[in-house]
C-alpha cells in the first residue's frame, strides 16, 4: 500500500506535494528515488509472504496462494488497472459505472485482497471466505467514497460526490458499511475488529 501511494503522488500521477500533512516521498528524494522505493516495496511485499522465517506455521502451498492473491489485487486485473483508467481518462468526464470500475479496482481491490490475505493464511474458505471477501469488496468501496467526500475541494470530477451529490454519495458509502458489517454475521465477537474498521470508514475526517 505504501509502495502505491508513494507511486500515486509522483508528477506523473496525481502530482500531489503532501501525504499525510507531510511532504511526499518525491519531493523530499526527488523522483528517480522515490520511484525505486515505490519498486523495492512491492518487491518486498512478496519476500514477507514467502520467508519462512515470518510465516513458520502457514504451509508453504498456502504462502503461494497468498502470493498468487497479492499478484491479482495489486496488477492489472486490479490496482494497476483502475489506476490505468483513471490516469488514461483524466479531463474525460467518466459515467457512474467507469468511475465505479475505478473506485472497486483503483482502491477496493487492494482493500479486499488485504482481508482475503488474512483469511486464506488463517485457513478460511467457502462460506466463511465468501463472506469476508464481500466485506472487503463494500468497505473498499466505501473507502474511496468517503475519500472523495473528505476531498470534495479538490479539482477531480470523475467522483461519486460530483456526479451524484454529497448527500447521495453519503447515503452510498453509509449503506455499503452496513452491507460490509452485515456480511459478517455468521461470524462471532472476534470479528468485532472488522466491524469497528468498517464503522470508522464512514467517521474518519481525513
Amino acid at each position: 500500500h505504501t509502495y502505491s501511494l508513494i507511486h500515486d503522488d509522483l508528477p506523473s500521477m496525481d502530482n500531489d506535494d503532501f501525504r499525510r500533512g507531510k511532504l511526499s516521498n518525491h519531493k523530499v528524494f526527488g523522483e528517480s528515488i522515490a520511484i525505486l522505493t515505490g519498486d523495492a516495496l512491492l518487491t518486498r511485499a512478496f519476500s514477507v509472504l514467502t520467508d519462512r522465517g515470518i510465516n513458520p506455521n502457514i504451509d508453504p502451498d498456502r504462502c503461494m496462494d497468498l502470493v498468487y492473491e497479492l499478484s491479482l489485487a495489486a496488477g492489472g486485473s486490479g490496482m494497476v488497472g483502475g489506476q490505468t483508467v483513471d490516469v488514461v481518462n483524466q479531463g474525460r468526464d467518466l459515467d457512474l459505472k467507469a468511475v465505479e470500475y475505478i473506485y472497486k479496482n483503483k482502491t477496493g481491490a487492494l482493500i479486499r485482497g488485504a482481508v482475503r490475505l488474512g483469511a486464506i493464511a488463517a485457513g478460511a474458505a467457502g462460506d466463511q471466505l465468501l463472506s469476508l471477501t464481500n466485506y472487503g469488496e463494500k468497505i473498499g468501496f466505501a473507502f474511496q467514497i468517503v475519500d472523495d467526500i473528505l476531498d470534495i475541494d479538490g479539482h477531480e470530477k470523475n467522483t461519486y460526490p460530483f456526479i451524484l451529490g454529497m448527500e447521495k454519495a453519503g447515503e452510498i458509502g453509509e449503506g455499503l458499511v452496513d452491507e460490509a458489517i452485515d456480511s459478517l454475521r455468521g461470524f462471532d465477537e472476534k470479528a468485532d475488529p472488522l466491524r469497528m474498521i468498517a464503522r470508522f470508514l464512514m467517521e474518519r475526517r481525513h
